[in-house]
């Protein structure tokens, strides 16, 4: 199984809730848990609905490049 977040193959992800998207289950590698990240398109997503994101984009709380001013503006 592999991480949601960075993609790693972990044999044992932890199941945490998304602390963008309510409601919705991640499976995190400990790494990821532990920096409370969460995965990059759960960040656009909940840019696009609305949700404020700055403090993810801001301290980098997610995986992979950097998110564009255009990823995240709507």
């Amino acid at each position: 199984m592999k991480c949601q977040c960075c993609g790693e193959p972990k044999a044992n992800p932890h199941v945490v809730d998304s602390t963008l998207m309510k409601g919705t289950k991640l499976r995190l590698c400990t790494n990821c848990k532990n920096k409370k990240h969460e995965p990059r398109y759960l960040v656009i997503l909940a840019s696009v609905s609305n949700i404020d994101v700055r403090e993810f984009v801001v301290n980098h709380r997610y995986c992979g490049k950097e998110l564009s001013a255009r990823e995240i503006t709507h």
